[in-house]
């Protein structure tokens, strides 16, 4: 055997070996029970939580469903596709429900009128502090509350199916 092919060998061993090594962490997560399985519970509980996270107000939900989904066992695929309820189309009308919200919650006015226009960096600025409080306890609220109607509507419906399914099987003779 020459020299070039044992480099090869020791070189391909070594950098399967580190590889392997930095993924290890990872896959251990990923091997989770209901990670990616699509089972009554481990949908039910993506769908939940992609709602939750759906109604934050911050650009990152995808990238915050990840850690989230597998810290609370989750299918993460499932939980990844919830939080896309929030898209730029709906997301106006989910950021104007949950700072309504918050301000029912919290009791201040919601009249709260977007006026002297300016696209500054001082206007949002001034904007942000009558704004974040109420948006972000409307939020949470908003998210509990769609998480959950998103958790037992799939546990119902996903009932309702084997129900159905159960009954046809009946009534065609087969057990």
């Amino acid at each position: 055997m020459n020299i070039r092919n044992r480099l090869k060998e020791r070189f391909a061993q070594r950098s399967g070996h580190n590889q392997t090594s930095k993924k290890v962490w990872l896959g251990k997560y990923l091997r989770q029970r209901n990670v990616n399985h699509f089972g009554r519970r481990a949908v039910a509980g993506g769908v939940g939580l992609g709602f939750f996270l759906a109604c934050i107000p911050v650009p990152i939900q995808m990238v915050l469903a990840i850690p989230a989904a597998l810290a609370m066992k989750v299918n993460l695929a499932v939980t990844m596709a919830a939080t896309w309820i929030s898209n730029p189309v709906t997301l106006v009308p989910l950021m104007a429900l949950a700072y309504g919200t918050g301000c029912l919650i919290l009791r201040l006015d919601s009249g709260f009128v977007f006026t002297n226009f300016e696209p500054t960096m001082e206007w949002f600025g001034t904007m942000l502090e009558h704004v974040w409080l109420p948006l972000i306890t409307g939020s949470l609220v908003c998210g509990i509350i769609a998480g959950t109607i998103g958790y037992y509507t799939v546990l119902w419906l996903w009932r309702f199916n084997l129900l159905k399914a159960r009954r046809n099987r009946i009534r065609s003779g087969r057990k």
